[in-house]
Order: C-alpha cells, then structure tokens, then sequence
C-alpha cells in the first residue's frame, strides 16, 4: 500500500490538511469509523479529520485492510510495524478493530539492543498494545546479545514466520530515520 500526501500552505487551515492516498480524499466532512474507511477501495472517502489525524486514520484503515484480507485469503496475518512514536496514533486505531487478533502476528521493523521490558524496546510497545487483544507479537531479539549474535538470533526467529509478509510499514522520525537507520 503506497501512501501520498499532497499538502501546501493554502490547503492548511480551516479546511485541515488536504492528504490522498490510493484515491481516498480527506476533507471536512462526516468521520466513518476506521472499518468503514478501510472496506473503501476504489471511492471517494471523505472524513473529518485534521493535521496528523489524517495520517493516523489513513494508515489505519490501511493497516485494518491489508491485514483483514490477509485474515480472509489464509486465516492469517503477519505485519511488521515500526517502534518510536511515530506509528502510536494510528496503532491505538488498529487496536480498536473488530479483527481475529489471534491469527495476526506482528513483529517490529526494527528495534534496539536493550531488554523486552525495557522502555526503549520497539517490541515492548508492540505488545502493550497488541498481546492483550490476542495477537502473537515476536520480538527480534531478547537484546542481552552482542550485534552480530542479536543478527542472527533475529534471522532464526525470522525463519518460523510466514513469507512473504502480509505488510510492512517502515515509520519515518522527524530526523528522516526510518529502521533505525539514521541519515
């Protein structure tokens, strides 16, 4: 799923920020809920929303989409997410879906060397969010392990998962980083 946004100074505003993506128009009107704007494929949704809003409604009904047909197609799903703070809006979306958590599995696009518990943890942040509702979340690495074991161990658990994935979202920080990798 490829995802444009269109903006300039004179589409923000009142109106809030004009973004388009796969045919679907933001404008301020009636907001459907994260279900409704992800059955839309092919016509024109409008919704109420502004600023970053947009982004996490529109990522949301994408992530709800792909990761619902996968679900219809197979009985399963598996989606990489990214960590940070970047992708929080529109995952406390995703959360609120009526889906079949239990056959979705999530693992981090990324994620640091530091312990599961720790706060820095990419995949921490994915299970808060996404265990209690079901869902399998496999984290890279148990992070106690020098670089290149931490590489390997993340290529074996990598191993057991369902290829190709179903969907993969690389989150981009404020700084232009997307994957931990920092321009």
């Amino acid at each position: 799923v490829t995802w444009q946004a269109k903006s300039s100074p004179r589409d923000i505003g009142k109106a809030g920020l004009m973004a388009a993506a796969r045919r679907i128009d933001v404008r301020n009107v009636a907001r459907p809920t994260l279900e409704e704007l992800a059955a839309k494929t092919d016509e024109t949704v409008k919704i109420g929303v502004l600023g970053g809003s947009v982004v996490s409604a529109l990522c949301g009904a994408a992530l709800l989409r792909v990761t619902g047909r996968a679900l219809d197609a197979r009985g399963d799903a598996i989606a990489a997410f990214p960590g940070g703070s970047t992708p929080l809006a529109a995952l406390e979306l995703l959360k609120k879906a009526k889906l079949k958590w239990k056959d979705v599995t999530i693992v981090p696009t990324d994620d640091r060397l530091v312990p599961v518990q720790d706060k820095a943890s990419n995949v921490r942040m994915l299970a808060e969010r996404f265990l209690p509702l079901g869902a399998r979340v496999l984290p890279l690495t148990g992070g106690d392990l020098p670089p290149v074991e931490a590489g390997k161990a993340a290529d074996a658990r990598l191993q057991a998962v369902h290829w190709p994935l179903d969907l993969v979202w690389l989150g981009v920080g404020a700084d232009g980083h997307t994957a931990s990798i920092f321009p």
